[in-house]
């Protein structure tokens, strides 16, 4: 329950990120959590521009890759101490 509250809080599900102070709304926008629903309600509702929308995509595709080249690294270290006992 308090994942869902926080990611709840982070995604501008619970309250829009419009609604928090300048510096935490530009913290909560650049976090890959405003990308889940924040961002697709602003575009649908045609608050972004086409350089805004661009901007966002790209946003979006900067995490996806960090958080990839993130997961391959953990992946890595993780599948080196791994023990399989059994058939």
């Amino acid at each position: 329950m308090v994942k869902n509250a926080i990611m709840a809080l982070l995604t501008g599900q619970l309250i829009p990120l419009d609604f928090f102070p300048g510096t935490v709304q530009k913290v909560f926008s650049f976090l890959p959590f405003a990308s889940m629903t924040y961002t697709p309600v602003i575009i649908y509702l045609g608050k972004y521009s086409a350089d805004k929308i661009l901007l966002a995509l790209t946003k979006q595709i900067m995490w996806v890759i960090i958080l990839y080249i993130f997961g391959e690294l953990v992946w890595r270290k993780v599948t080196k101490r791994l023990v399989v006992l059994g058939g």
